[in-house]
């Protein structure tokens, strides 16, 4: 568990890193078209993954060693490279059929950063597979190899030898390739010497399919809450304003990294206790987690005239009112991560799909009606508005789960 942990700071200590070089060597207008270009890639990646993994991890408890495990790992293989395919031609008809969406965006960028779907993709699957076969140390050492790749590439490409964004893009993606070698020589140990037969991978594909037809919509939803606003500034607006949102955005989610590690506590509590039995410590720290978060969140904004120009470099100056601005997106989100163990812990997997649709259709089409008006600050405002759907839903939670918590002490007592 703590070699979990650390890999994963050390990945969060190398991106804000990255982040930190990428603004500084590459400034505002090559920051924005290189954040603009890797939303589209996390875009079509969010899409095309279909949420099979989440199916896989069902179909693999109790099996992970068993026949059905090469069967499942060869499905993905083989939905990893159909997928990637089928987003690639997507991808090169909306360029062809609605070139606007991509406002200035190089092709040859653009082309670059689609170049990571396939490996960002099996990132996804090959972490499953990797955890339901207890084989997460590989899982961790390959993450922290990678991100050690990327950031020496990122420092060669860029400080040496003055490649730009090019440099960068082409660095991620040696990175990200490392990154998804750990799930691939599992599967090739696995199946080099007893390869599944293709009946037996072709019977794999219906439940998972049919899995990710119910699951997928939560995604979806996450999409639209997202990455809608840094695409729709960057086609509207212009890539110098996109990178702004996008940094402030980031710089903002790292403080949700107490929220998250709540919520996994949460999680492992759950797994003992249940989702009633867990909530006489979830509903203290409830209040606790969104006050520190929305603190740090203020500390943050308020002070971001003095650090941002030192962390990102000149230029950046535009981005401090957003951090401001971003603070009540950042608690709304707080809120909703730390309630979400109440939602899966009782089973409401199709409830949750709705509303996390609901919530990202709302901010896509308050963000495309703001944002040509107002500029990036219609971005904000949509994500605030879709996410205030979110607390309402969320807040009905927390009333319906504390007003059992009651109920049940006032039955024991009697």
């Amino acid at each position: 568990m703590s070699r979990t942990v650390g890999a994963k700071l050390y990945s969060l200590t190398i991106g804000v890193l990255t982040l930190m070089l990428t603004a500084r060597w590459l400034g505002p207008d090559g920051r924005g078209e290189y954040a603009a270009v890797l939303a589209w890639a996390s875009a079509f990646v969010g899409i095309a993954h279909c949420s099979l993994a989440e199916v896989a991890s069902q179909r693999l408890s109790g099996h992970a060693h068993e026949e059905r495990f090469r069967s499942v790992a060869m499905a993905l293989v083989y939905a990893c490279l159909a997928l990637s395919g089928i987003a690639w031609l997507v991808a090169l008809l909306l360029w062809h059929l609605r070139p606007e969406m991509f406002g200035q965006l190089s092709p040859g960028l653009l082309a670059l950063a689609l170049a990571y779907l396939p490996w960002m993709i099996w990132e996804i699957y090959g972490t499953v597979l990797l955890v339901m076969s207890e084989r997460i140390v590989l899982g961790n050492i390959s993450l922290v190899l990678g991100r050690t790749v990327s950031i020496t590439c990122v420092l060669l490409a860029v400080a040496v030898w003055d490649f730009g964004i090019v440099g960068v893009l082409l660095a991620g993606l040696a990175g990200q390739i490392v990154i998804s070698s750990g799930g691939i020589w599992l599967v090739w140990r696995r199946c080099a010497q007893y390869f599944p037969s293709w009946s037996a991978i072709r019977a794999e594909f219906k439940p998972l399919l049919s899995g990710s037809a119910r699951l997928h919509l939560n995604a979806l939803g996450a999409i639209l809450l997202n990455t809608t606003g840094t695409l729709m500034i960057a086609s509207t607006v212009g890539v110098r304003e996109a990178g702004f949102f996008q940094l402030a955005q980031q710089l903002m989610n790292i403080l949700l990294v107490v929220s998250q590690s709540a919520s996994q506590v949460l999680y492992g509590r759950q797994g003992t206790l249940g989702p009633d039995g867990v909530w006489r410590l979830q509903r203290k720290m409830i209040l606790l987690i969104v006050l520190l978060t929305m603190g740090m969140g203020l500390m943050v904004a308020l002070s971001a005239s003095y650090w941002l120009p030192w962390v990102a470099g000149p230029g950046y100056e535009s981005a401090a009112p957003l951090l401001l601005a971003l603070v009540p997106v950042l608690v709304f989100l707080s809120f909703s991560s730390i309630m979400a163990s109440q939602w899966i812990g009782r089973g409401l997997f199709l409830s949750t799909s709705i509303i996390t649709l609901t919530v990202g259709g709302v901010n896509l089409l308050v963000s495309s009606i703001l944002i040509p008006k107002i500029g990036i600050m219609g971005a904000v405002y949509g994500q605030m508005f879709a996410l205030a759907i979110a607390v309402f839903t969320n807040g009905g939670m927390a009333l319906w789960c504390e007003r059992r918590f009651r109920q049940h002490r006032v039955k024991v007592t009697e």
